[in-house]
């Protein structure tokens, strides 16, 4: 290798480590997974065609509890229907158990 591009290579190592350094190792790592797997990682997801009437009735709630829920409260609702529809459980159904997490992720995006 010629002395210019161990020098190039220099830099870009340099580069990465002073970004590292300055941006913090986490928040570097978050953002790589966070645009690779954003699809998994995306709760805001309200373009599912789903109605909060729809939601509530899912995850077993009234919609003027849901107006006065708070985010804990709704999750704590969701733990609730989740295991109750868990596939695991004797009575469980897995189709169900996708449409409370559905719904719980379209509540969730709804809460204040």
């Amino acid at each position: 290798m010629n002395a210019a591009l161990k020098e190039l290579i220099g830099i870009i190592i340099a580069y990465f480590v002073v970004y590292i350094a300055l941006w913090g190792l986490e928040t570097w790592w978050k953002k790589r997974l966070f645009k690779r797997y954003y699809k998994h990682y995306n709760c805001n997801n309200t373009s599912s065609g789903m109605s909060v009437d729809e939601a509530c009735k899912i995850l077993g709630i009234s919609k003027s509890e849901f107006n006065k829920m708070t985010k804990n409260d709704l999750k704590k609702a969701y733990w609730k229907k989740a295991k109750e529809v868990h596939p695991d459980k004797p009575n469980g159904n897995e189709e169900m158990f996708k449409n409370v997490k559905n719904a719980y992720d379209f509540a969730y995006a709804q809460a204040a």
